[in-house]
């Protein structure tokens, strides 16, 4: 049967445009988009030059602080640009491996070359196949995933961070007020060694007392020294932390953040937490991407294929040519990545579980830690301290009269400062153990 001439031009000029098509094909699944959109919003302030950014001031509110970190701590930045590059990855796991290739030839005839000895055709490049639609789905699908990943590994980062520094921030201002407190004690000690002095050339003190308020003396100011070079090296670990030279000046912490806290129910923050926690929704989202890697590799038994048209400048002449793979020889190989990406699916659960277990372990040790601290803090502040300032002032009382005595008043002067060192201390756990809450459920969990 002998086909009009035109149907032959019709079937290259249809085969040729599929060829294109085809070729130039590329899946952008949904949720591409809402990722560009979120990459581009995140990152206006890592598109400014480090040293072109705006400094932190001198004395900054632990707000200010937590969030000037946050801008330029580099390895958050670091997470942002690897989140940029999972995002970018998408459309080319979604984009044909080959391209269109424009094709020519000539029939040399006794030195001489006519219209219909010579060809021009169109074809897929021949290094690389022409993929079905539903393998370049499988392959974008599982990059999206991946990207999403990538973004909740910058949130973890961003939460991580602010507790490192809300806890780098509490360690430096509980030493700055141990050290005053430190150097009230000291001068308690010292007036009371005046009276043992006095005491002992009145023959009313033994003089191991006075050798001991002496070693008391000594130790404190090894102490001190020791205070003063940990609240120095708090100040470069701050800085270290919210990504600034260690050595940078910075005002020194007035006091510990105090909480009014809410009733805390461990099964609330663990649901709390699997609903938020970045590091969670991480995990979860590699275990998508390793199922639509599954689906891409039981697609290795669908065949690719290699499509290409040619004609003669002259018209007379069309070519249309096609190739299918045949990839069934390897379906050993085929089976061991269809294992394997079963294998990572299971993996990956297992870390989703484990996950979830150690952060619901952290919550309860947290929760039981607040628990116990609070308690003993309303013991401290509501039964102790009011107790030793009745006692003080009883024995002031007695003093005036004649019947007490100073030594008995620095006592317990030193009972209070005692006191308000074991409530410093529990403020700071507290501080820390309500930072690590918070970044566990991404949130905050103080009032």
């Amino acid at each position: 049967m002998k086909w009009p001439n035109r149907w032959y031009r019709t079937l290259v000029a249809v085969g040729g445009a599929l060829t294109v098509l085809q070729v130039g094909c590329t899946v952008i699944p949904n949720g591409q988009r809402a990722q560009l959109r979120a990459v581009k919003r995140q990152g206006k302030v890592y598109r400014v030059p480090p040293l072109q950014r705006r400094p932190l001031s001198f004395a900054p509110t632990l707000h200010e602080l937590v969030a000037w970190g946050v801008k330029n701590n580099p390895d958050v930045e670091r997470a942002y640009w690897q989140w940029v590059q999972a995002v970018q990855l998408v459309p080319q796991a979604g984009t044909q491996a080959t391209a269109p290739m424009l094709n020519a030839g000539a029939a040399i005839n006794s030195g001489s070359v006519s219209a219909a000895g010579t060809t021009l055709g169109l074809s897929n490049m021949s290094s690389a196949d022409i993929e079905w639609p539903g393998k370049l789905d499988a392959q974008a699908r599982a990059a999206l995933a991946r990207a999403r990943a990538a973004e909740d590994t910058f949130l973890n980062k961003r939460f991580t961070l602010r507790r490192d520094i809300l806890i780098a921030y509490d360690r430096w201002a509980w030493r700055e007020q141990s050290n005053r407190l430190l150097l009230q004690s000291h001068l308690l000690i010292k007036t009371m060694q005046a009276f043992a002095k006095s005491g002992v050339q009145t023959g009313r003190m033994n003089a191991e007392e006075l050798l001991k308020l002496q070693d008391q003396l000594a130790q404190h100011r090894i102490l001190m020294a020791q205070l003063a070079y940990a609240c120095r090296e708090d100040r470069y670990r701050l800085n270290a932390v919210i990504g600034r030279d260690p050595r940078a000046a910075i005002a020194r912490p007035k006091a510990i953040p105090t909480f009014a806290l809410v009733p805390l129910h461990i099964a609330k923050l663990a649901a709390a937490a699997e609903k938020s926690n970045a590091s969670l929704h991480g995990l979860a989202r590699q275990m998508a991407a390793a199922r639509q890697d599954l689906r891409r590799a039981k697609m290795h038994y669908l065949p690719n294929f290699d499509v290409g048209a040619a004609t003669s400048l002259d018209g007379l002449m069309q070519n249309v040519s096609g190739a299918l793979v045949l990839p069934w020889i390897k379906y050993q190989s085929f089976n061991a990545a269809i294992a394997q990406m079963r294998a990572e699916i299971a993996e990956s659960a297992a870390a989703l579980r484990s996950g979830k277990l150690s952060v619901a372990a952290r919550l309860a040790v947290d929760v039981q830690t607040l628990r116990s601290d609070a308690a003993q803090l309303l013991v401290l502040k509501r039964r102790v301290q009011p107790r030793l300032k009745e006692m003080l002032s009883l024995v002031q009382a007695r003093y005036q009269t004649g019947s007490g005595s100073i030594e008995d008043q620095l006592g317990i002067q030193m009972s209070i400062l005692d006191s308000q060192q074991a409530v410093l201390d529990l403020q700071r756990q507290i501080a820390d153990r309500i930072a690590d809450l918070d970044a566990l459920v991404n949130g905050k969990v103080e009032r």
